[in-house]
């Protein structure tokens, strides 16, 4: 089983378990960043919500971050993809334009996205997530 596919079952677990109703949307790096695809289309399916999102590498092996937003997804995934400044963190040296980025939006269930990013950290444990 991929981590994708795995995070796919267990997401909707805890869906299930906590009567909630996400949208779930996958893109590439690029189609969130590149010019040649509808970028402000993409970004439009979750930007302004409150959700979960994930970072897997382009084989969807490999869970890299996950991280959350209780109001706006947009401005935090704006900051691992569009980093400013010279240097970077671990995570914004670790994107790269063919991985996957799958987003959970909460529109409805905003004060459920600590409990399920808690939840899916735990379980999939990923590479660039900090221990604490």
């Amino acid at each position: 089983m991929t981590s994708l596919s795995r995070a796919f079952t267990l997401i909707v677990e805890f869906v299930n378990s906590n009567r909630i109703q996400p949208e779930f949307h996958i893109h590439s790096v690029a189609e969130l960043t590149n010019e040649e695809y509808d970028v402000p289309k993409n970004w439009e399916t979750f930007e302004k919500f409150a959700g979960v999102y994930c970072f897997f590498d382009q084989a969807a092996e490999r869970t890299k971050y996950i991280g959350m937003s209780q109001k706006d997804t947009g401005d935090r995934l704006f900051h691992w993809l569009f980093p400013k400044g010279e240097s970077k963190s671990k995570v914004q040296e670790a994107v790269e334009d063919s991985d996957l980025v799958v987003s959970i939006v909460l529109k409805t269930d905003n004060h459920m996205a600590p409990a399920l990013e808690s939840f899916l950290i735990g379980k999939l444990k990923p590479e660039l997530n900090s221990k604490r």
